[in-house]
């Protein structure tokens, strides 16, 4: 899950309480906050290879990242 490190109070809330939902379930989770984005203009970080977001989610596709650079496997809550 990611959310942006520039969300409301009531936003994070939400997506505090539905991490702690599918940790409660036993689902591997990874917890990314991404700075200085908001739920609006997170989707355009998906794709890019130089952000640790887009590092992740290429990864959980199959495809490759760039050397050296490796996916976040798991942050808990930290910044990512």
């Amino acid at each position: 899950m990611a959310r942006g490190g520039n969300e409301t109070v009531a936003f994070v809330s939400e997506h505090d309480r539905f991490l702690s939902a599918l940790a409660g379930m036993g689902a591997r989770v990874t917890d990314l906050i991404v700075p200085s984005r908001n739920h609006f203009d997170l989707p355009l970080v998906l794709g890019d290879p130089n952000t640790a977001l887009g590092r992740t989610t290429l990864a959980h596709m199959g495809l490759q990242t760039p050397s050296g650079e490796p996916p976040i496997d798991d942050c808990g809550s930290a910044n990512c």
